[in-house]
């Protein structure tokens, strides 16, 4: 089962159709996101997950991408970084989906997340994707991209790196009814637009109009105009623009 915990928490908080940011955020001062040094302990290898400042924070989103072939994951587990939240996760296929989020915020800095691998070689994990509070929070991390090897072989690499040209991804869960997830990759720091708009070309929703990092982001639209009116069931694209390139797809809201 997918998760969107997140997107659900982040729509409770929506007041007026406009999701609400805690008071002090920015666009400025990214927060970081990594992947530890793995430790052993007895028979298992123990890969944590940082991040350098979790104030504010109320929902994180993450999507590591691994070698399913190569080892099994055993667990995944909160530290105590983050007592008082809720955290779920599932595996799809190569991707370890995670999904965290609490009513009140967080605080400190350091490990919050370990993955639990049993055995074997130190496991290879990538960030694809890291969401802090729907997109609210500016978030760096190195993405990993994956890379088919040369040749017949079918074997898959990963690179860390920025993405190297503009990405906008489907949208997640599409269908949707009440919330949905727009994830984008940037190469390098630019002024970004988000839209929504109706098959007749109009716009209804401005969700993003600023100054974004190079990586990964996540907005999320609540299926509402700019004056906070639900928008009736139907089709409707969003489109990403930055100073040099447009990008577009195609969503399906059911009441």
């Amino acid at each position: 089962m997918k998760s969107v915990w997140a997107a659900i928490l982040l729509a409770l908080l929506t007041i007026g159709g406009t999701v609400a940011a805690p008071a002090g955020i920015g666009q400025d001062g990214a927060r970081q996101v990594r992947i530890g040094e793995a430790r052993g302990e007895n028979d298992q290898i123990i890969v944590p997950l940082e991040i350098d400042d979790l104030s504010k924070v109320v929902a994180i989103d993450l999507n590591l991408v691994f070698d399913s072939a190569a080892f099994a994951i055993a667990e995944v587990r909160k530290t105590d970084l983050l007592a008082g939240f809720f955290a779920i996760h599932n595996v799809v296929g190569d991707t370890l989906k995670i999904a965290i989020a609490s009513a009140q915020e967080g605080k400190g800095s350091g490990a919050f997340i370990e993955i639990v691998v049993e055995g074997g070689e130190v496991p290879e994990f990538g960030l694809a994707l890291v969401s802090l509070n729907g997109g609210l929070i500016p978030v760096a991390y190195e993405m990993a991209e994956e890379e088919e090897a040369p040749g017949d072989s079918t074997a898959v690499g990963m690179i860390f790196a920025l993405p190297a040209a503009l990405r906008l991804e489907q949208n997640f869960p599409n269908p949707f009814n009440a919330a949905t997830i727009i994830s984008f990759g940037l190469p390098e720091r630019t002024h970004v637009r988000l839209a929504i708009f109706n098959v007749a070309g109009q716009r209804l929703r401005l969700l993003v109009d600023g100054e974004r990092s190079a990586g990964g982001h996540e907005v999320v639209w609540d299926g509402r105009d700019d004056d906070g009116a639900p928008a009736a069931s139907g089709a409707f694209f969003y489109q990403l623009q930055t100073e040099s390139s447009i990008r577009v797809r195609r969503m399906l809201l059911l009441r």
